[in-house]
């Protein structure tokens, strides 16, 4: 099993670890991490570059300046359970007053035919044998 990182002793840097792991496993917050970096010792160690630390280094886990600081480890706390929020029901839009059809001017009355359809336009076999018989 790893080393743990404890305030107030020495900690050998392994393989993945950051400052940031290390400083949330050492204090319960990561965000401490610049805790241990801004030690004189440890700056030395690591060099200009927080973000670069070497399995194999020796860094030592500053205790923290005031012991209530320290934050118990984190409890996931459970999430509020999200009331749906109700659709609104879309108000139709208002239904357009109809404009009234405009009423096609009438037609002007025809005067009657003389003859129906059938007499004008088509010819009665009887009609057309009568009509030569005459003409002979």
């Amino acid at each position: 099993m790893a080393e743990q990182p404890v305030p107030g002793k020495s900690y050998t840097v392994q393989s993945g670890d950051t400052l940031w792991g290390i400083a949330q496993r050492a204090y319960n917050d990561a965000e401490d991490w610049d805790t241990i970096y801004s030690d004189t010792g440890n700056r030395r160690v690591i060099g200009n570059n927080p973000n670069l630390i070497k399995p194999g280094q020796v860094l030592h886990i500053p205790q923290q300046s005031d012991p209530s600081i320290r934050k118990p480890p984190p409890h996931p706390t459970p999430m509020p359970t999200p009331h749906p929020t109700p659709t609104p029901t879309p108000t139709p839009p208002p239904t357009p007053t109809p404009y009234p059809t405009p009423t096609p001017p009438p037609t002007p009355a025809q005067p009657p035919d003389d003859e129906n359809f059938f007499d004008k336009y088509i010819e009665d076999p009887i009609e057309k044998e009568l009509k030569e018989k005459k003409e002979d």
